[in-house]
């Protein structure tokens, strides 16, 4: 469907305009700008990361791989009008953060997702119920659980309790199902979907089984981004257990994937190997740190250093999502030319980025340098990450003859 495959450039576009709006906030902390508000345009990057990149991505695979063809118009257009919507808030979240322009424009963009959602449950019912459709929908019932949170975001902003800890468990409640629910299971079903393209047979009752297990532990893990309020032991304990469960699914899908290691390296490039290897390792280092920040001083150790939590959210956006679906980009033709030259620096900048959060804690005992510095280092990184974005974007553009 080339309409349909058209507008796969169009989260590529948005993946760039967040890389820039990210080294704006990171040059400001090194040499700030009278006119930026840094909440405001932090709320920008990361709607823009979230909807425009992410969400997108996953909307147009969803409606080129499970939707039927004679009803793919109202999808389409659909999508369309959430582009105008997410334009509005490029523009809204910068100037008013969760003003009253932006929350209207993210409530319009939530409910046209939620009727997405829910047309795409009726005309996929005849659908081949296949692993991939399965975990797209578990996808969409997180996003339909997660909309709850840009609504809490906004009333309690809007309440003038912006930095209260209720506004910060509505951040958390959002980011937290986007992250582990949304963006978990819609690469996940990506992944089994361009496994069965590709002819590659996996085990479909460990996949479901795996799935199963995270979808039961995703709920409960909503616990660990609440420990840093101390909520009691209780809630500690929950999250362990969810954690715990995570650890017994991730286990289920390499169960899964292992025994065709050697079928997907030669059904697939070499690049995009390696793309969903850096991916893989990523999930496995989140799905860990989850288990740890159950006990308690690793809980108040993150909460206490900020870029423990940046590295974390980074770690997982990056990473565990990022990498992955660009690596369905690869294996779709839609990177061509310098790809994968681009695909390297993203991966560098990545890494680099991982390594100074990760640092700068610690850097005055280290010895290496001031907080200072360590602000330049990351804007550094970060210009290495935006410029392999933006070559992935440019790579992209070329007429499709597919």
């Amino acid at each position: 469907m080339p309409a349909v495959r058209s507008l796969y450039r169009v989260p590529l576009v948005f993946f760039a305009l967040a890389a820039c709006f990210g080294l704006l906030l990171r040059w400001h902390v090194v040499n700030p700008f009278d006119w930026l508000i840094y909440p405001y345009m932090l709320h920008a990057h990361s709607h823009i990361m979230f909807l425009g990149w992410v969400t997108n991505f996953l909307l147009i695979f969803a409606l080129e791989r499970f939707v039927p063809c004679q009803r793919i118009t109202w999808y389409r257009n659909a999508f369309l009008w959430a582009q105008v919507l997410l334009a509005g808030m490029v523009v809204s979240f910068p100037l008013q953060g969760y003003g009253v322009a932006s929350i209207v424009l993210s409530t319009l963009h939530t409910t046209l997702i939620v009727v997405f959602a829910f047309r795409f449950f009726r005309d996929t019912r005849s659908a081949l119920q296949t692993v991939s459709l399965w975990y797209m929908r578990i996808a969409l019932i997180y996003f339909l659980v997660s909309a709850v949170g840009p609504i809490a975001i906004g009333a309690t902003s809007a309440m003038g309790m912006a930095q209260s800890k209720w506004y910060y468990f509505s951040v958390y409640y959002y980011l937290h199902f986007q992250y582990n629910g949304l963006f978990t299971f819609g690469v996940l079903a990506m992944l089994f979907s361009l496994m069965e393209s590709r002819g590659i047979s996996l085990n479909v009752a460990l996949a479901r089984r795996a799935g199963q297990y995270l979808a039961i532990a995703c709920a409960p893990a909503y616990f660990l981004s609440t420990l840093w309020a101390d909520p009691g032991i209780v809630f500690n304990a929950i999250g362990f257990l969810a954690a715990t469960l995570q650890i017994v699914s991730l286990v289920l899908l390499l169960m899964c994937f292992r025994p065709a290691a050697r079928e997907i390296a030669s059904k697939m490039s070499s690049v995009s190997v390696w793309l969903l290897a850096i991916g893989s390792i990523s999930y496995g280092i989140k799905i860990l740190a989850q288990w740890l920040s159950a006990f308690p001083d690793v809980a108040h150790l993150a909460a206490t250093n900020r870029p423990y939590v940046m590295a974390y959210l980074h770690l997982v956006l990056l990473g565990t999502i990022s990498l992955p679906i660009l690596s369905w980009y690869l294996e779709r033709g839609m990177i061509r030319r310098f790809g994968t030259t681009a695909l390297a620096i993203v991966v560098t900048g990545f890494l680099l980025t991982e390594i100074i959060l990760m640092l700068m804690p610690s850097a005055p005992r280290l010895g290496l340098g001031s907080g200072g510095a360590m602000a330049m280092a990351i804007f550094v990184a970060s210009v290495v990450l935006t410029l392999g974005v933006l070559l992935v974007l440019i790579s992209s553009w070329k007429p499709d003859k597919s």
